[in-house]
């Protein structure tokens, strides 16, 4: 903990928008390290330290914010894997994250899942104030 706050406190000084994403990397891994399954964890892990990968964290949703009982983004099985349909906003690290963790309703209730950049659409921005 200590040499991450320490990490933070550098980055912060220099270039607070890195700091910012460092932050958003742990929001969006964090599902993974706590519930992902072992080799899904590994992966996770390796392409991070392998390749830089950045996680993005989609929970909200347009009409939902972050209620997730209000989500309506849906995921259903399609032969060896799964079909995610709807709409997320406010996405952390959208636009510059290698993946992304998708939340949606499944049968079996919400569920996280792992969804390569190249596999969606995260085009459309939203302008904000940042820090810069």
């Amino acid at each position: 903990m200590r040499s991450i706050a320490l990490l933070r406190e550098v980055f912060a000084y220099h270039a607070a928008l890195a700091d910012f994403a460092f932050v958003m990397q742990g929001l969006g891994s964090g599902p993974i390290a706590l519930a992902g399954a072992e080799g899904l964890k590994e992966e996770v892990s390796r392409a991070g330290g392998e390749r830089d990968a950045i996680a993005a964290f989609a929970l909200s949703e347009p009409d939902a914010g972050s209620d997730v009982q209000a989500m309506s983004t849906t995921a259903r099985r399609a032969g060896g894997g799964w079909t995610l349909n709807g709409t997320k906003t406010w996405i952390s690290n959208g636009g510059i994250a290698h993946f992304y963790v998708v939340f949606a309703k499944a049968d079996e209730g919400i569920t996280a899942f792992v969804v390569d950049a190249a596999d969606l659409d995260a085009s459309e921005r939203i302008e904000i104030m940042a820090l810069t």
